[in-house]
């Protein structure tokens, strides 16, 4: 698909994997109170379940392997880092709220992996798309060479005619 359709999946698919990551410092700075702490986790986990599902569409409507093999590598490592903030919302919660440092420390780095699968994601897509644009460019340039000297041929065969059938006229006058 050209640039136009996967641009709103590719910008889409990095701002909910950033809101879901915003949605887990919201947790940890007001999850003191329990009503907040539950809007919060769950919060989370539906940005956590929306970056699954834009991360599948986008799966779905491209066709570059190793963007495919990415996005695969992306949701096995997403997969990966719910599971220890889920094991850290698990013992925060278990503080009452006030072991922030604790439940931080737990998670700490484990979104730099699908980030950089991301970022990894949308680079192969941009160049793919790239390549394909230029591809086009290539082939109009060389149909409008083409085109014109196909046209350039037409004139001076018509000139050779014209002269031709003029010197006929002229000898029979």
């Amino acid at each position: 698909p050209p640039r136009s359709t996967l641009f709103p999946y590719t910008t889409l698919f990095r701002s909910t994997f950033k809101k879901q990551v915003q949605e887990w410092k919201d947790v940890l700075l007001r999850g003191q109170d329990p009503q907040a702490l539950q809007k919060y986790s769950a919060a989370f986990h539906q940005q956590g379940a929306s970056v699954r599902e834009v991360a599948g569409r986008l799966k779905e409507s491209i066709r570059d392997e190793r963007a495919i093999g990415l996005l695969e590598q992306f949701l096995l490592a997403h997969d990966a880092m719910m599971t220890k903030y889920d094991a850290s919302l698990a013992a925060f919660t278990a503080s009452g709220g006030v072991g922030q440092a604790a439940a931080d420390a737990l998670v700490k780095g484990q979104d730099r992996a699908p980030t950089d699968l991301i970022d990894q994601v949308v680079d192969s897509l941009s160049r793919r798309t790239v390549a394909q644009r230029q591809a086009i460019t290539n082939s109009l340039w060389m149909f409008g060479l083409a085109l014109a000297l196909a046209m350039a041929a037409v004139a001076v065969v018509s000139v050779i005619v014209v002269r031709g059938i003029t010197g006929q006229l002229h000898a029979t006058i």
